[in-house]
């Protein structure tokens, strides 16, 4: 009788250590992202988007469009309002293309070029067309340059969409230009999100690099207090051990203040950098050295894509996850918490990604990716215009839109045509 029971205890105790085992994996992988948890999150979302779309379509690319989206591709809201001139750039998937494309419209709202981004088509580690392109910069050649994320590839394309370099060396993010020659953008160290990461600048003739600037490398080392703020205690071992949370800073912007707009801020110098950490809801203004010059966390979360304007003020996009909206915040750097302060805007919400840009008018162009839409907004916070990236699955549904950017009149040197198209 007793050894029965305890045959009995034994294989229960093995029954709650595999499942209180498994059970602590569970927790394990979804926290620390290991095996296999990214094949359990894909097999979840190629269910569920077959059960709703009856075909595979990657997780946040397709969604159901906002409740007062207008059911046209560009919907002109108050004609007396929008921006009468230049033109309107945007990145987004293409659901008639089968790929993502970028569009560029008149400020007048006819369409004057299509161009095709296909990364099958010239990247040689491309298996699919869904590597989250997610930089953009048309250049007044014509052509485009263009980031995918999880390729960790920039690639240069002219008006046909063929390329004209690439550059692969875990690249991501952002594009911004720099007086000195070409366009800063951020590289991971042989990995997207890997710890050490740098703001580069590549030339916009070859790709190659010009310049690279290390968080740790050169920041952690001006100060203990420096380091502190980047959240590294001193003497930490980075980057740290394998099976370690990653991806500590996800940088996602850096922007250099041009000379045209320095006089706008004296506490800074032209050339210096602004630099958005997403995972530290930190934006920090520091010169090329490194050393930190300014920098706030919050009350930001988790933003993207801070701006200088010529008033003086960063506005900052507030993805805001988890807390029902998303916002657009205006701050003065050195003029204290109490100076920052609501874009007015509508409700809009994105859990990632995101762009703005303040216009010459004091309208603002909102780019909201998990709304399949970019919004052009009047400085009273009314939508005078909708872009809406339409899907071929019927009414009541947007496909992805990454990227938005209005280009002054005169911007082109040369207006993109292609004979293929």
């Amino acid at each position: 009788m007793l050894d029965r029971l305890t045959r009995v205890l034994f294989i229960m105790s093995l029954v709650l250590a595999v499942v209180g085992g498994a059970f602590g994996y569970g927790i394990a992988v979804g926290y620390y992202k290991v095996w296999p948890g990214h094949y359990i999150r894909e097999f979840r979302n190629n269910l569920e988007s077959l059960i709703r779309y009856r075909e595979f379509i990657p997780d946040g690319r397709r969604m159901r469009a906002p409740a007062d989206a207008v059911n046209e591709r560009q919907a002109i809201l108050d004609p007396d309002r929008i921006t009468k001139d230049g033109y309107f750039s945007l990145l987004g998937w293409n659901d008639e293309a089968q790929s993502y494309s970028v569009w560029l419209y008149a400020a007048g709202g006819e369409l004057q070029h299509v161009w095709p981004v296909d990364e099958l088509s010239f990247s040689p580690t491309a298996t699919t067309r869904s590597n989250a392109p997610h930089a953009l910069r048309v250049l007044p050649d014509g052509s485009v340059m263009v980031v995918f994320d999880r390729l960790g590839e920039a690639y240069r394309l002219d008006a046909c969409g063929s390329p004209i370099w690439g550059a692969s060396d875990a690249l991501h993010h952002s594009f911004a230009p720099s007086t000195d020659g070409g366009y800063w953008t951020w590289a991971g160290n042989g990995d997207v999100l890997d710890e050490k990461q740098y703001a580069v600048r590549l030339d916009v003739e070859t790709g190659a690099e010009l310049e690279r600037i290390g968080i740790a490398e050169d920041m952690f080392p001006k100060s203990v207090e420096q380091a502190v703020a980047l959240s590294v205690v001193p003497a930490y071992d980075f980057p740290p051990a394998p099976g370690e949370p990653r991806d500590r800073f996800h940088p996602n912007d850096v922007e250099e203040l041009l000379p045209e707009m320095a006089a706008a801020f004296p506490m800074f110098e032209a050339g210096d950098l602004m630099l958005s950490l997403r995972n530290l809801n930190m934006v920090l203004v520091m010169d090329r050295s490194g050393v930190i010059k300014w920098s706030r966390y919050g009350p930001w979360y988790q933003q993207h894509d801070p701006d200088f304007n010529p008033d003086g003020s960063i506005t900052v996009f507030d993805n805001n996850p988890g807390r029902g909206n998303s916002r657009l915040l205006r701050t003065f750097p050195g003029m204290g918490p109490e100076q920052t302060a609501l874009v007015p805007t509508p409700d809009f919400f994105t859990t990632y990604r995101g762009k703005h840009q303040m216009l010459p008018n004091g309208s603002v162009l909102l780019t909201v990716p998990e709304q399949g839409q970019a919004l052009e907004i009047a400085p009273d916070g009314t939508v005078v215009r909708q872009f809406n990236n339409l899907s071929t699955f019927g009414e009541g549904y947007h496909e992805d839109l990454v990227n938005a950017a209005w280009l002054p009149a005169d911007y082109f040197t040369q207006m993109p045509s292609c004979t293929a198209q």
